[in-house]
């Protein structure tokens, strides 16, 4: 019996810590779209919202001059600084609340990903198909890889590179490019030079995680479950780009856990 009230008032305790976090992380999310709210309304003023291209352009642009800067870890609060130097880097609200895109001095430093991560958000706050495009480094490995965003537009999956100034590769009808035309005619890639001379990054084998972040035996383990086919494929998941969203959800669930844990050891009342 003494072990169950252990249980019981631990399970309680823990259930009440949960819900306080949680109400805490519920605030950060709606942070996170509010500001994402004033972004929209900022870049898409006088974009008709029908023009998916238009529409997809324009935040790429307006993101790229507002958080075009690192940030020093000094100048970010604790919990902002926790979140813009963890495994998820920088996200898509410290970016835009601090007009930053990466932490100096920290390893993951550096423009494209917390680019395209908050073109991501903006892209699924307007209901706008979109997935991360990830570069592998040059041949001669002087560089690292390189993330882009396609977005689906008129049945086509068009990329962007919010990084690079919001650069987008044109057909020769004008449309933007797919990766499968990007490659096909090296007319469009070499687009990219007349803007970036010595642009290094290539289409050679275009995926949608950034595999190299995990360990050489867990990136293995999952390519010999998925085969590899499924491996390439693969998309990030929405959650990983959206780390107060997976933050919150996942202390919902253990704080209903830890309720539950609470209620079934309650103590029983004694029979009459």
């Amino acid at each position: 019996m003494s072990t169950r009230r252990t249980i019981h008032a631990a399970a309680l305790l823990l259930a009440l810590l949960g819900a306080l976090f949680s109400a805490f992380m519920w605030s950060k999310v709606d942070e996170r779209n509010r500001l994402l709210a004033g972004l929209l309304q900022h870049a898409l003023h006088g974009v008709s919202r029908a023009d998916t291209d238009a529409v997809v352009v324009a935040l790429s642009r307006d993101i790229y001059d507002r958080t075009n800067s690192g940030i020093r870890v000094e100048d970010l609060p604790l919990f902002e600084r926790w979140e813009a130097t963890s495994f998820f880097n920088v996200n898509t609200s410290v970016a835009l609340k601090y007009g930053a895109y990466g932490v100096e001095g920290q390893e993951q430093y550096g423009p494209c990903g917390t680019m395209t991560r908050v073109l991501l958000n903006a892209c699924w706050a307007l209901g706008i198909p979109a997935r991360k495009l990830q570069l592998e480094p040059d041949a001669l490995g002087h560089y690292g890889g390189h993330t882009m965003l396609e977005f689906h537009s008129r049945g086509r999956w068009q990329v962007i590179s919010p990084s690079d100034s919001s650069f987008v590769w044109r057909t020769r009808d004008g449309s933007i490019a797919t990766v499968a035309e990007i490659r096909a005619d090296s007319a469009v890639f070499a687009q990219i030079f007349a803007r970036y001379p010595v642009y290094p990054y290539r289409f050679a084998r275009p995926r949608h995680i950034r595999w190299e972040k995990l360990p050489g035996p867990v990136r293995s383990g999952i390519r010999l479950v998925l085969g590899q086919r499924r491996y390439d494929a693969a998309e990030t998941p929405r959650l990983y780009d959206q780390p107060r969203s997976l933050v919150f959800v996942t202390t919902l669930a253990g704080t209903a856990l830890f309720a539950l844990t609470a209620w079934l050891t309650r103590a029983r009342r004694a029979r009459a």
